[in-house]
């Protein structure tokens, strides 16, 4: 049987400088578009195309980003998945978190920083994209397949490598399972990226100005520049001037939401569950 090869980040302690490394390849990503901005250029997944675009040129943000611990420990996890999938497949896998990035080589603009890349005997050598995300995420994968964001992601990766195929190990950061399967380059959808991507970048350096989302877009309400793009869009309304503030059902007020807020973690875990027991 082959051996499999799995080269991760090692090293103790110096090893897991996630601010430092992450500081790094966002300077790079500045210089074009990445594989986790490209579905923001299509006003896809988590992002849009107009707070790409302010982020692309180093503009304030309104309320600074900042990684939470389960972002963190997706970035842990990946060398765990990434030899979890080797010896899955049994595939070598070149792995690194700190790997320099890709450029197209007609387009430098287009950038990426690839999980890994596998090499399969037959098929040669392709992409590989991990997913470390939560048990919920995990699930719904399984059921109802991937979010728009993953495939943009992916697709981008091999337009910019030039490689025709690529892989996908989701895992699930809560009880380390992990699914895994194979794709083929789509030479549409890398067209369009291609196509896109070049219109958004001449933007970037010379307007205009992409349009914004609808000020009820969800995603708006937690866009590091909500304040900038929609200005008062976001602000509540109110009706009167004349309207006072009853304070004296504050702690009743807080207490429904604490409660709710309990309720609706509960229903999640328990939709959890099932559909872990629908998927076994």
């Amino acid at each position: 049987m082959k051996k499999c090869s799995s080269r991760v980040l090692t090293g103790g302690m110096k090893a897991f400088t996630l601010h430092d490394m992450t500081q790094q390849l966002i300077a790079e990503r500045k210089r074009g578009i990445g594989g986790s901005d490209c579905a923001s250029v299509f006003n896809l997944g988590y992002g849009c195309r107009k707070r790409l675009w302010y982020d692309k040129r180093n503009e304030t943000q309104d309320f600074p980003f900042e990684e939470n611990d389960a972002m963190r420990l997706g970035k842990v996890l990946e060398p765990f998945f990434a030899a979890k999938y080797c010896e899955a497949t049994n595939r070598n896998v070149k792995y690194s978190q700190d790997a320099p990035a890709y450029y197209h080589h007609d387009h430098p603009e287009l950038l990426v920083h690839v999980d890994g890349i596998v090499t399969d005997d037959e098929k040669g050598m392709g992409v590989l994209e991990i997913k470390s995300v939560g048990r919920a995420m995990f699930y719904k994968i399984k059921r109802e397949g991937l979010p728009h964001d993953y495939i943009m992601q992916l697709q981008h990766g091999m337009l910019v490598t030039d490689l025709k195929w690529g892989s996908y190990a989701i895992g699930c950061r809560d009880n380390g399972d992990m699914i895994h399967w194979d794709v083929e380059r789509s030479e549409a959808i890398c067209n369009e990226i291609l196509y896109e991507g070049l219109k958004f970048w001449a933007q970037v350096q010379n307007g205009p100005m992409p349009d914004a989302l609808e000020p009820d877009d969800r995603r708006c309400q937690n866009c590091q520049y909500r304040t900038k793009c929609q200005g008062e869009a976001l602000q509540p309304a109110v009706a009167s001037s004349d309207y006072e503030a009853d304070e004296s059902l504050s702690s009743l007020v807080q207490e429904y939401s604490e409660r709710r807020e309990l309720l609706k973690q509960a229903e999640e875990l328990l939709d959890e569950v099932k559909q872990e027991l629908m998927t076994k």
